[in-house]
């Protein structure tokens, strides 16, 4: 989308100042003008039109919308006579939900595919070139079997759509959108090939409003249009979570290393194409004695310095590391948070616990990641709450500032602990139920419970692993 930006050309003439000599008779005489008028002529009169060649007069304009095969999307096409740039707009007819789809491209014929539909449910569309509209309806069908499911809500979210696996078909790599007001199940794709997600294979949503997954067999990037963005095999074996940031993307992986497996990542551009690959033990004391799965990487999280916040469960800790693929120090350990007393990695911070209950300590933690305000947050998975941390790694300390419970006492495997772009917390178990509380808040004030058509109890078996919030789509 394109956006036109009016400008304004200022001009302006300086006074002349110099005083005035009598170069005929040499004298000292240095008249000046005793006029206090400083005039300037200047031209006020300025072109804010930005279009040279405004678009012609429209002579007819259409615009119809056909179903595709993803009964949450359709395709709508928009004729204009003569050629030029047309926006579209599509609302349930109460008016809500609207979306807005523009192309700029000078043409007759727009196609224009829309995406985020609730099932069974009536929609308006409207066309629009210059001044003027043509509008068209359609009504969307049920979700299929399997796929069918809705959010049971209370309250109210700050985020407008959730994204998570759909775990109502076990054993497919399906992903899902939800609407937080409605409920609705708004998106469905089919990421696979894979055996579904869970604790190893996993679905994330990036900044560039697309589904980014470790399927197991490969590594799937599709947009909401249900595009192909990127497809690779698994050329090792990726596991856990991977991150999009300023088109490169980061993977971790598992490797063996003598007895012991041990995590990393690598970086891709948006191509595929390795550019760089880090493994703990490039940062990180790894005993002599390492045997079997000895750090169980399980989540990491890149900031804007491309610095990576990497978790491991079996050592109940955190750490950032030098991420970015063209530093010198790429790799380079930057600190380390433990979360108990025993710390085969270290422990870099003084932790003072006393302004949360619940325990001075957190374990087999998962989703890692930093807030917009700088803070680091994560679920601690023994004790079913987010935490959140304000940390100082030159003083060498942190303190527990934030708790929220997870609505369970305990959470098995991933895990949510996130916030939207009001700063919103979302937290919970891996499974159907997600809240959120506003920061520093001691009840939720949103709840939501995943439930299938088919019957399906996500949780019991196949869980939504993951929920993120999606502003901004």
């Amino acid at each position: 989308m394109k956006w036109s930006i009016p400008w304004v050309l200022f001009s302006a003439c300086s006074p002349n100042t110099d005083p005035e000599v009598d170069s005929a008779d040499g004298d000292a005489d240095t008249d000046t003008d005793a006029d206090s008028d400083t005039d300037t002529d200047t031209d006020s009169d300025t072109d804010s039109d930005t279009d040279p060649e405004p678009d012609p007069a429209v002579n007819s304009l259409v615009v119809s919308c056909l179903p595709t095969d993803n009964v949450l999307r359709y395709v709508c096409t928009v004729d204009v006579d003569p050629p030029q740039a047309v926006q579209l707009s599509v609302a349930r007819v109460d008016g809500s939900g609207a979306r807005a789809v523009v192309s700029d491209v000078i043409q007759a014929s727009h196609v224009l595919p829309v995406a985020l539909l609730a099932p069974v449910t009536p929609y308006e569309v409207e066309a629009t070139a210059q001044a003027t509209t043509a509008t068209s309806s359609f009504t969307t069908d049920p979700a299929p079997p399997g796929v069918a499911s809705r959010l049971q809500t209370t309250g109210t979210a700050t985020t407008p759509y959730v994204g998570s696996n759909l775990p109502c078909v076990p054993g497919s790599p399906v992903g899902g959108i939800w609407d937080t007001a409605t409920g609705d199940l708004v998106w469905y794709q089919v990421i696979g090939p894979g055996s579904g997600f869970d604790g190893y294979s996993i679905l994330t949503f990036t900044e560039d409003h697309t589904a980014l997954a470790i399927t197991g067999a490969e590594i799937v990037e599709i947009d909401l249009d249900g595009n192909d963005v990127l497809r690779r095999p698994a050329d090792r074996f990726y596991n856990h979570d991977l991150y999009r940031r300023d088109g490169l993307t980061w993977i971790m992986f598992t490797e063996s290393a003598g007895d012991a497996d041990l995590e990393g990542f690598v970086v891709w551009d948006a191509t595929g194409v390795e550019l760089a690959r880090f493994r703990l033990d490039d940062a990180l004391p790894i005993a002599p004695d390492a045997r079997g799965d000895y750090a169980h990487g399980n989540s990491l999280y890149v900031d804007a310095a491309h610095h990576v916040l990497f978790s491991v469960l079996n050592q109940n800790t955190v750490f950032m590391v030098d991420g970015e693929p063209g530093s010198a120090t790429f790799g380079s350990l930057d600190w380390v948070l433990a979360g108990k007393e025993e710390a085969p990695f270290g422990q870099d911070f003084t932790v003072d616990w006393s302004m949360i209950p619940g325990g001075d300590q957190f374990g087999s933690q998962h989703t890692a990641n930093l807030r917009a305000d700088g803070r680091l947050q994560l679920l601690d998975n023994e004790r079913g709450r987010g935490l959140v941390f304000t940390y100082d790694p030159i003083a060498g300390t942190a303190s527990a500032d934030e708790s929220y419970g997870a609505g369970a006492p305990g959470c098995s495997f991933q895990g949510t602990m996130t916030e939207d772009a009001t700063g919103g917390v979302y937290v919970g178990c891996s499974g159907a139920d997600l809240l959120e509380y506003a920061v520093g808040g001691a009840t939720p004030v949103w709840e939501s419970t995943l439930t299938c058509s088919n019957g399906v109890v996500p949780g019991r078996g196949p869980s939504a692993v993951r929920w993120y919030p999606l502003d901004g789509w």
